[in-house]
């Protein structure tokens, strides 16, 4: 894969998925997680860190995310949710497997389904899937077996293993490139649309129809007038929501004190706190227009505009979080109970600001009431502090 192909391929993935979470997981360092080949977890896992390598046993489901790479080498019992720039499983995934990253790696077993969306995706022989395979991405690579269809979107495809049923694959640029290998064993049919026709070796294996659909200009419409608005605006909105699940993972890990009073806070006292919010959104970037006109106040305006920008930024998912509290209704919050507290609540948030006509002053409301939240519970822990250190 050319290094122009990669970096366009790795640009888009950022966009799309992880730019929220790299935006605003990175003041706080992560840490790495490792869980040892000897030790089992029983119960849903959530990590978020540098590095996160799973040699031991998950019985539940795990959702993962990091800064640098994800190893999972041991055994998970549900379902597999991870986002990072380097995913490598190696080990045996009795759910189904979603992943997004710049460069995925399968060589273990996944017993039900596959959906893998990176810049350079690769199957190794030794890979094993249970049921069907969605890849989509710069280049993929399938050597090892899929049991169901396989369905590829990418520049460059290269299929030379097992495949139980249908291939479809769909180009993403004029010179995108289907390759059928001599190894490649294929039970169903092999459909393809590109501009280009697919290498087929004369030794590979394709049990049923082999069909090709000219596209001379495969992917996204080159013209404006042809994009489908309404459906970027909703890809654009699932994408944001993944990105709002990984930071507000990354908070939970590394800040759950913080995050859980700031929820509860807006629960308790949600008028004050979404009014004192609105007033804050409006006077802060007042505030720091003055300070930059002062010129010798552009350093703290810098920083003023940092903390208002992560403030709005983390806002929807604090919001999510607090709605979700009410809808879990617990007495006692564990962590757990916060992580799922913000998958649901953000979902709902998400779903509630995508409505028509309404849904940007739900959006705004949200913000306010997190932004509100937000003040308070930092302003009593400054007090606090002060009263420890001058009493």
């Amino acid at each position: 894969m050319t290094k122009r192909r990669r970096v366009l391929s790795l640009a888009v993935i950022t966009v799309a998925v992880l730019v929220p979470a790299l935006a605003f997981a990175t003041p706080t360092a992560l840490p790495d997680v490792f869980i040892g080949s000897d030790e089992v977890v029983e119960r849903n896992y959530y990590a978020a860190g540098e590095t996160v390598d799973i040699a031991g046993d998950i019985q539940g489901d795990a959702i993962i995310g990091a800064s640098d790479e994800i190893i999972i080498s041991g055994t998970v019992s549900g379902d597999v949710i991870v986002a990072a720039p380097s995913v490598v499983i190696s080990g045996t995934i009795e759910g189904n497997v979603r992943a997004a990253g710049g460069e995925i790696t399968i060589s273990g077993t996944v017993m039900k389904n596959v959906s893998a969306f990176g810049g350079e995706i690769t199957f190794d022989e030794q890979s094993t899937v249970g049921w069907s395979t969605l890849a989509m991405g710069d280049e993929v690579i399938i050597r090892g077996a899929t049991s169901g269809h396989v369905t590829v979107w990418a520049a460059q495809a290269n299929i030379a293993g097992v495949v139980g049923g249908n291939i479809d694959y769909h180009a993403i640029h004029p010179t995108s490139l289907l390759t059928v290998h001599e190894k490649a064993d294929v039970s169903g049919d092999l459909q393809y649309w590109a501009a280009r026709e697919a290498r087929i070796d004369p030794g590979a294996m394709i049990a049923g129809a082999t069909s090709y659909e000219f596209d001379e200009q495969p992917g996204i419409p080159w013209g404006v007038e042809k994009v489908n608005w309404t459906a970027v605006r909703y890809l654009f909105k699932f994408g944001s929501m993944l990105g709002m699940f990984l930071v507000g993972l990354a908070l939970i890990v590394v800040i759950p004190g913080f995050v859980k009073r700031t929820a509860e806070r807006m629960n308790t006292k949600p008028l004050p706190t979404l009014g004192w919010g609105v007033v804050y959104l409006i006077v802060a970037p007042i505030i720091i227009a003055f300070v930059f006109a002062t010129v010798i106040g552009i350093p703290l305006g810098i920083l003023g505009v940092t903390l208002y920008g992560l403030a709005i930024g983390t806002g929807s998912i604090f919001a999510g979080t607090a709605i979700g509290l009410l809808i879990l209704r617990k007495k006692r919050i564990e962590r757990s109970h916060l992580i799922w507290a913000m998958l649901l609540g953000v979902l709902v948030f998400t779903i509630a600001t995508a409505i028509p006509y309404l849904g940007w002053f739900i959006g705004f409301l949200g913000i306010a009431w997190a932004f509100g939240g937000i003040v308070a519970i930092k302003r009593e822990t400054i007090t606090a502090e002060n009263r420890e250190v001058f009493k």
